[in-house]
């Protein structure tokens, strides 16, 4: 499921992006089938994480606005990678990453999407690091607080 329009691409890529990006070097006009190979791209990531936790598709406003959004990011970045991917912004960078992140904590639940009519799978199994020292068994090692000291 594409989740930004050919439109809402462009708008949000803007004409000087969107034109050094995705123009054809032999024939010097702008090609709009990579913007859609694109498009489809950063949507078909979005759809992979989204299928780890939802059974169905989703279809709430709230939910797709902001799938939407972390899209745009991606996409952002996509356009730059293909422009020059040397010289990506750092706040590009930092955006795709926020977007990964996002989407990273809605497939793992920490994060649910704001429509309530979506229905979530139950995990499968789950990650703990345990130490094999005798003293500290079924202790976990590795958190959040702790990882801070490495």
């Amino acid at each position: 499921m594409a989740y930004l329009t050919l439109a809402q691409a462009k708008q949000t890529l803007g004409n000087r992006l969107y034109e050094s990006a995705y123009i054809e070097f032999d024939t010097e006009v702008v090609n709009d089938d990579i913007l859609e190979e694109d498009i489809n791209f950063v949507s078909d990531i979005v759809d992979t994480y989204l299928k780890r936790i939802y059974n169905t598709a989703v279809t709430g406003e709230a939910s797709l606005r902001l799938l939407k959004g972390l899209c745009e990011f991606m996409l952002i970045h996509k356009a730059y990678s293909r422009f020059d991917s040397a010289n990506i912004p750092e706040v590009v960078i930092a955006n795709y990453d926020r977007a990964i992140f996002r989407l990273k904590d809605i497939a793992n639940g920490t994060l649910p999407l704001p429509d309530e009519d979506q229905n979530i799978q139950e995990a499968k199994f789950t990650y703990a690091f345990k130490s094999a020292s005798s003293s500290t068994a079924n202790k976990q090692v590795f958190n959040r607080s702790t990882m801070g000291r490495y």
